[in-house]
């Protein structure tokens, strides 16, 4: 995607020359490694780990599931896009092959937040059940902040 945008030329659904349909066949299959390998952790991810405190293993595990999330509204839009560009579309293809942009970022994030949060409340001399209802209450927080941008409301 650097690449493309260094040649100041779009990096997705770009089809227009020979070398643009390489660099969107190798992104495609970039971000295939990409779902199966974060699918792959998101299973693994639900074995038993008695080394990690629950509040963790909940907020990763929570994480990971709003990142598979995010994956599917990005095949969403690259299918939405390609479909474009197939029936000859290109530009509407540009224009608004992002358009679930907001939804696909929010649900990205919660990988890193969660876990964050989870770290941060080690720090403290809450009990392993607090530090987890306040893993649940941020697990709730964002997904109401999720809901409200795949509603269109923020």
């Amino acid at each position: 995607m650097t690449m493309q945008a260094w040649r100041g030329v779009p990096s997705h659904y770009n089809l227009e020359t020979t070398f643009d349909g390489i660099v969107a066949r190798t992104l495609a299959v970039g971000g295939a490694v990409l779902v199966v390998t974060i699918v792959t952790l998101t299973i693994l991810s639900f074995r038993s780990a008695p080394d990690t405190a629950p509040s963790m293993r909940l907020a990763v595990r929570a994480g990971l599931l709003c990142l598979d999330a995010a994956l599917a509204v990005g095949v969403a839009m690259i299918a939405k896009g390609m479909l474009l560009v197939f029936e000859g579309q290109q530009q509407l293809a540009y224009a608004t092959g992002g358009s679930l942009k907001p939804e696909h970022a929010v649900t990205m994030h919660a990988v890193l937040v969660l876990p964050v949060l989870a770290w941060l409340l080690t720090f403290t001399r809450w009990s392993e059940r607090r530090r987890g209802q306040v893993v649940w209450l941020g697990i709730a927080g964002y997904a109401l902040a999720a809901v409200l941008v795949v509603l269109g409301l923020t």
